[in-house]
């Protein structure tokens, strides 16, 4: 293509980019893209001052012992590709939930495992804790 071909057709695509966007463009009229009045409303409007809100009542956050914590990351920072990483890691999640009072069990699947823990809730009311973890 030589150059007055190139040049036609970066003037056809402009063209045909701006007609689009004139023609997908909202109107007064168009039901389908109402404008919208975008003047600003006065600082002292009520809309444009908030309303005091009620602070939320949040349970408390059980403590974290970051020592504890960094213990367990410690202990599980190592590769599992192979079969026996992967059982020294269901090996140390059972036997640290069990010591946790959890009761945790293997859930089989293809490829794998789910470490899946109980624990009986203090309020019988409110049933038990679980959690899962895939493995």
């Amino acid at each position: 293509m030589n150059r007055w071909g190139l040049a036609l057709f970066f003037v056809i695509v402009l063209v045909v980019s701006v007609a689009g966007a004139v023609i997908r463009s909202p109107t007064a009229t168009d039901p389908f893209f109402p404008q919208v009045n975008s003047s600003p409303r006065p600082l002292n409007s009520p809309a444009a001052t908030p309303s005091p809100l009620q602070p939320a009542k949040i349970a408390q956050s059980p403590k974290v012992d970051a020592e504890r914590l960094f213990s367990h990351i410690r202990a599980l920072n190592f590769e599992r590709y192979r079969e026996r990483d992967r059982s020294r890691t269901r090996e140390y999640l059972l036997q640290t939930l069990t010591r946790l009072g959890w009761q945790p069990q293997l859930q089989q699947f293809e490829g794998g495992s789910n470490v899946v823990a109980q624990r009986a809730g203090t309020d019988p009311e409110r049933g038990n804790n679980s959690g899962h973890s895939s493995l």
